[in-house]
């Protein structure tokens, strides 16, 4: 049963992948079939397997030859991850939510730098309910959302502060996982991402002043801190 398990959530996993950049990439997605970024061919349902399609086509369009953007598969592999992590814990909609919304902004930064912030928000918000009908009724809930009123107004100002350096989309996502893991497991979050992007840095040989899409090392850093 464990191994249908993960077998399912990964097959969620590379659809949904599959998908979000699909909607990324394209504006008309709602429309149509999927194309050749190059040619606009059609493409048939055996060239739109997560990875084995692009195994199989050896990275290339049928049509045209020409390369497939790596990009799919990262988004493909991003997806992946998070839902076999998921397959790995007991059922929680929080955690759904969070590797969702991770996930699809993950994918955007990746690409293009940018995270949405309607996805953000939209997430933000679900998770502001879930945590108001969870602790309406404790006695630190006004504590709570004083303390998280103050950390949305902090992040504000800083962002106001930092722009230069840290995208504002960046706080929001901070912001996110503050709701969703406490602040102790986001200071762990943030803890591993950094680990994680101080070891991409080495490897990539990248340069102190070269720009790092921070919302792949939060995505990882919260798997880690899941895991953990």
């Amino acid at each position: 049963m464990m191994i249908i398990k993960f077998i399912l959530y990964g097959l969620l996993g590379l659809c949904l992948g599959s998908f979000f950049n699909v909607v990324q990439s394209r504006d008309d997605w709602k429309v149509g079939r999927s194309r050749c970024d190059n040619c606009g061919h059609i493409l048939s349902w055996y060239e739109l397997i997560p990875i084995i399609s692009f195994i199989c086509l050896k990275g290339k369009c049928k049509e045209c030859k020409t390369k497939i953007d790596i990009y799919h598969i990262v988004a493909e592999m991003f997806s992946l991850i998070g839902f076999i992590v998921f397959a790995m814990l007991d059922f929680n909609v929080v955690t759904l939510i969070t590797i969702v919304v991770l996930v699809f902004n993950a994918i955007m930064d990746y690409k293009t730098r940018m995270v949405d912030t309607r996805v953000t928000y939209s997430g933000i918000g679900i998770l502001l309910l879930i945590r108001i009908l969870q602790y309406w009724k404790a006695e630190f809930f006004w504590s709570y959302a004083l303390l998280l009123f103050l950390t949305a107004v902090i992040f504000y100002l800083s962002s106001m502060v930092f722009e230069k350096y840290i995208g504002d989309g960046d706080f929001d996502i901070a912001f996110f996982l503050i709701l969703s893991l406490g602040y102790l497991d986001f200071l762990n979050c943030i803890f591993y991402a950094s680990l994680i992007g101080v070891g991409y840095a080495i490897i990539k040989r990248l340069k102190p002043q070269t720009a790092i899409p921070l919302v792949p090392l939060f995505y990882f850093g919260y798997l880690t801190t899941l895991l953990l």
